[in-house]
């Protein structure tokens, strides 16, 4: 592809343009700046070439020259340099100068130029920039050098740079301070205390713990009582018990339990008034009951009370069928069992005994009337693609057995027991009469089995796998293929046996025409099936015989007729059959068959069917001939690929092998990538013939005005195809490594117009077979003259680039020394490009992907870098610039500010589940205000948020949330809560709230006692008005059991003298009415 010749000359090249430069450079710096001769006396030059250099007046100052008024030196000798190479007295303001050694061939010197030193790992000291402070100004303040550090920043921090010890001050220590220098180890003899190391403790934090001071000891490490110091393993001999986090000498009288941790003489003794979230035994706090007794709620009993009906198993400090992965020591009472346990003998329990049937949530030994089968039912968990983690398999009661199961004794089995035979879904002894006769067959039966695996990650080792089980079923009818012999189906008949059209055995010899001999016995058919062919009075598969070896019409013949041809081996109904250790094919072979026509798969010679033309035949519409006919007269060489089946020797199955062969195709043009060489199409011109004209290959040489030499010959054209160049007078696939592509032409340099790129051309790609990448065979290099760059490359000096140089920064597509005033900020970022890598052992390209960091100048931060440090985009801020105030890292929050500890933010006002303490946003708050409520640390809940979880950090909620209700401390799911306890608002309670009464539900008392009140007015207006009723219904009563005689006696007793009332007026009523609505019936006395 590159020529060594070509190599060497672009070597040459190059040298010289290097040594050419060497001397210009040896020329610039021999003079130190002076003035060239070309200039005028007073060094003035024309408007149009402004500047004057050692050759004469110049239209600007290229590099490494820097410009002084209007004169180009070499350098600026005590002066400055700005940004645009000017040679200044002194740099402007909020800027530094910046000293580098620069070197040329002759001399060295010192280069000032003006920066803003705003980059990491620069610092400002007297007006410069500089990398390192002097050794009399090693405190780093603010990126500044100073001799000693501020009051407001007073401590120091050690820093090396540059193998150089600094001290950076800093307001607030990382860990503690000592002696005004930040460390995170006190020294030997020092107590720490706060975020300092002192001599002892302060009188705000007397306790002494881990050589740490304490305002009071931790619960885990109880004071001792005398020294002021907390103990971790023991309270002090004289004094072993712990009251109010302190050793004491007894417990009071108050406190009457004992909970105790000793272990190895190891732990303390508590004394307690209440066990909490122990248990309570004999005085003492245990962790758990002893085996003889039960756990009720924090006590220790001898059995479950009434109330709580089952017993459960439980791990110590669990409930019942919680961390089951523990040992499960200690029982407990419950109202119910968990959901995924199981009831036996008033007992929870995780599974039922061999034996035993599920039945709900109970263990029983036999099954109700409504599910009376019992059957096994497998529950897999976390399965993929055929593999499960788990598998558990439970006996269930079942109304009816599933589809695929077989009933034997009201239980369902994948298959029957031995020597029981098969009738439908059920496992019968004999068979039927309406089935009775007997037939083998096979069922699929599927196990589980475990299986180890190489991937230590994978869990999941349980597989399912079918097996067939060989059977016996009674059936009415044998089945197709079956035949029948006595009382039993079977697939072939005993020696002697014939075949009757009734498909049963018999040992009569076959009376019918034709017969034909299988597998099975001798078949006896009036007429010969198909895909079969007669052969005498026998139906056969193939042909076979000597002379009677070809297969025309159904019948076996000695030849071909006239006009039909020969198949050697033809397929019909072929399987292909593919396993890994056999793969072969299987199908109907018949040898030698008569056919009229050869098709598309074969040719046609001399009435055979062959696969292709031997050379020197040629081929012409699919037949062999000895020469082309005139309308088709030149002829080409190709390949032919076609199957070649070859016969096993059992004579049902075959291989096929894919051949290719070259024939001699007769054609009426030459096919395209050929030239036409006398009557013969060819890929390539012999060299006395080299040239291609109109296809033809020709000794005259090209009359064109350009020449491409490709590998068939060398073409004439006019003008170059597309996707050649010109170069001279010939077309190329590429131009030369010293050559630019411009305009589909070659040039030895771009115009001023244009930039250079570089590109691959590939050809041919395809996957490679080691990695998921691209991979060619042929990679071509292109330098091309281009009026702008790619979108993904980046423009410097005049040449498009995929990555800048590392000094530079990235710009809009630009590589750039500093960024512009819209774009002020520095921003990190990875940049993918794809690069061609040549693997000699295959010798092939591969396109792998390469990162490269750059910094790219931009207007804002990006989401990824949205901390701004300086002019620089972060994605954290610095150890001495650790809070962020509107995602600018700052050394601390403003005093308008909190500070959230976890994420370092400043916020006018914590989250809502966070609690403000100290100016500080606690994820988790101190332990005597554990609690957040309203986004602040507080010693208790709210009653109307009373949801505090230790799992959620003690926030306080309304309530659980979703379907769940609170219960003493914890959230349970809303079928937990069971009689007597009862749901309300989120709440699993066993009575109301305060200032709410059960009335229906809980209801507000003022509105109870509103209800109540209404109630009452209505009871005594009812009561007024039902009086009358009463009465009458009274005295009715009594009057059912007066004669006439005694009632009429009565009336005349409470008839008033003077009355107007007479008897007759009673008479008139008949024996069985007595009227009530007299109106002295109403007074008093009548009672």
């Amino acid at each position: 592809m590159f020529s060594p010749s070509i190599d060497t000359h672009n070597f040459l090249f190059r040298f010289r343009f290097m040594m050419f430069g060497l001397i210009i450079l040896m020329i610039i710096s021999s003079t130190h700046g002076e003035l060239s001769s070309n200039c005028s006396v007073d060094e003035s030059c024309p408007p149009d070439k402004p500047f004057c250099s050692e050759v004469g007046c110049v239209y600007e100052c290229p590099e490494p020259l820097y410009i002084n008024g209007t004169k180009c030196v070499y350098d600026c000798g005590e002066m400055f340099v700005d940004d645009n190479r000017n040679c200044i007295s002194a740099c402007p303001e909020q800027t530094f100068y910046k000293e580098t050694l620069k070197q040329t061939i002759s001399k060295s010197y010192l280069e000032r130029k003006c920066v803003k030193c705003d980059m990491h790992g620069m610092f400002i000291s007297n007006a410069s920039c500089v990398n390192t402070c002097p050794s009399k100004s090693r405190y780093i303040d603010e990126n500044t050098c100073i001799s000693q550090c501020p009051e407001a920043r007073s401590l120091k921090i050690n820093k090396t740079i540059h193998n150089l010890l600094h001290y950076q001050c800093i307001i607030k220590c990382p860990a503690m301070e000592e002696d005004g220098f930040c460390t995170s180890v006190c020294s030997k003899n020092k107590v720490v205390s706060g975020s300092s190391c002192r001599e002892q403790c302060p009188l705000q934090m007397p306790y002494l713990l881990n050589n740490s001071c304490h305002a009071q000891c931790p619960n885990y490490a109880p004071a001792d009582g005398v020294q002021n110091k907390c103990v971790q393993s023991k309270c002090p001999d004289e004094r072993p018990f712990v009251v109010n986090n302190t050793c004491v000498d007894s417990c009071p009288n108050e406190f009457t339990l004992i909970n105790s941790t000793l272990k190895d003489n190891i732990g303390f003794k508590y004394c307690l008034k209440d066990c909490e979230d122990k248990y309570k035994y004999n005085n003492n706090c245990v962790s758990a009951c002893p085996s003889e007794t039960v756990a009720v709620e924090n006590t220790c009993v001898d059995s479950c009370p009434m109330y709580t009906s089952y017993k459960c198993i439980a791990a110590v400090g669990y409930k019942c069928g919680e961390n089951i992965a523990r040992r499960l020591t200690h029982a407990i009472c419950v109202y119910e069992c968990p959901q995924y346990m199981f009831i036996w003998n008033n007992m929870c329990v995780f599974s039922c005994n061999s034996g035993l049937s599920i039945f709900g949530k109970e263990c029983t030994e036999t099954c109700p009337v409504d599910k009376p089968y019992k059957q096994n039912i497998t529950h897999t968990v976390n399965c993929y693609r055929g593999r499960c983690e788990s598998i558990k398999t439970d006996l269930n009661c079942v109304q009816k057995c599933s589809s695929e199961s077989y009933i034997s004794n009201y239980s369902c089995f994948q298959y029957c027991p031995s020597n029981f035979l098969y009738v439908g879904n059920n496992c019968v002894s004999q068979c039927p009469k309406t089935e009775p006769l007997i037939e083998n067959s096979t069922i699929t039966v599927k196990t589980w089995s475990y299986q180890s695996t190489d991937y230590y990650y994978d869990h999941r080792h349980y597989t399912q796998s079918s097996e067939e089980k060989h059977i016996q079923k009674c059936v009415a009818v044998c089945s197709t293929g079956m035949i029948l012999l006595n009382s039993t189906c079977v697939k072939t008949c005993p020696i002697g046996y014939t075949i009757t059209a009734n498909r049963t055995c018999s040992q009569s010899e076959c009376i019918t025409k034709y017969k034909e001999v299988t597998k099975a016995g001798t078949i006896c058919l009036d007429q010969c099936r198909s895909n079969t062919f007669r052969f005498n009075n026998t139906c056969v598969e193939t042909c076979s015989g000597t002379y009677m070896k070809y297969h025309f019409n159904g019948t076996c013949t000695e030849r071909c007729p006239d006009g039909y041809n020969n198949i050697a081996v033809s397929v019909t109904n072929e399987v292909h059959n593919e396993r890994y250790w056999d793969d072969y094919w299987e199908g109907d072979i018949i040898l030698n068959r008569c056919t009229k026509d050869c098709g598309d798969e074969y040719f046609q010679y001399n009435g055979s069917c062959v696969n292709f033309c031997q050379p020197p035949l040629l081929t012409f519409n699919r037949t062999c001939v000895t020469v082309c006919p005139l309308n088709s007269h030149f002829y080409s060489t190709t390949s032919l690929s076609f199957n070649r089946i070859s016969l096993e020797n059992s004579g049902k199955r075959f291989q096929k092998e894919n051949i290719t062969e070259t024939i001699l195709n007769c054609e009426i043009n030459c096919p395209n990538n050929t030239v036409l060489l006398d009557s013969k199409c060819v890929n390539m011109c012999p060299l006395n013939r080299r040239y291609i004209i109109n296809g033809s290959c020709q000794s005259a040489e090209c009359k064109t005005k350009y020449r491409y030499y490709h590998s068939s010959g060398v073409k004439c054209f006019d003008k170059c195809p597309t996707g050649l160049f010109v170069s001279n007078t010939t077309c190329v696939l590429q131009c030369l490594d010293n050559q630019y592509q411009f305009n589909q032409t070659c040039v030895h340099s771009c115009p001023s117009t244009h930039l250079i790129n570089e590109r691959y051309i590939t050809s041919d790609l395809f996957s490679c077979w080691y990695s998921y990448s691209k991979c060619t065979k042929r990679v071509v290099k292109v330098k091309e003259c281009r009026e702008n760059c790619p979108p993904e490359k980046f423009l410097y000096n005049g040449v498009c680039l995929n990555i800048c140089p590392k000094h530079t920064l990235t710009l809009a597509n630009r590589c750039v020394n500093n960024c512009s005033i819209t774009h002020q900020k520095i921003e990190e970022k990875i940049i993918s490009i794809y690069k061609w890598v040549l693997y000699s052992n295959d010798n092939a390209w591969e396109q792998k992907v390469e990162n490269h960091e750059t910094r790219e100048c931009v207007s804002h931060c990006s989401e990824r870098h949205h901390l701004q440090y300086r002019n620089s985009c972060l994605t954290s801020c610095p150890d001495d610039l650790p809070f962020q105030v509107n995602n600018v890292c700052v050394e601390k929050c403003p005093e308008n500010k909190l500070t959230t500890l976890t994420t370092k933010v400043c916020v006018d006002k914590c989250a809502s589940d966070y609690g403000e303490f100290n100016r500080s946003c606690h994820s988790n708050c101190p332990q005597h205000i554990k609690y957040i409520f309203n986004a602040r640390c507080v010693s208790e809940c709210p009653s109307s948020h009373p949801v505090a979880l230790e799992n959620d950090r003690f926030v306080c909620r309304k309530s659980c949330g979703g379907s769940k209700l609170f219960r003493d401390g914890e959230c349970i799911e809303s079928y937990s809560c069971d009689d007597p306890m009862f749901e309300y608002d989120g709440w699993c309670l066993r009575k109301c709230p305060d200032g709410f009464v059960w009335f229906i539900s809980c209801q507000n008392t003022l509105v109870a006692k509103i209800a109540i009140g209404i109630l009452t007015m209505l009871l005594v207006v009812l009561f007024h008005l039902s009086r009358h009723f009463l009465l009458d219904f009274i005295t009715a009563a009594r009057l059912i059991f007066k004669s006439k005689e005694m009632i009429v006696k009565m009336e005349k007793q409470l008839i008033p003298s003077g009355s107007n009332f007479k008897l007759n007026d009673i008479k008139k009523a008949t024996d069985d009415e007595i009227s009530l609505l007299l109106p002295h019936m109403e007074d008093e006395h009548y009672l």
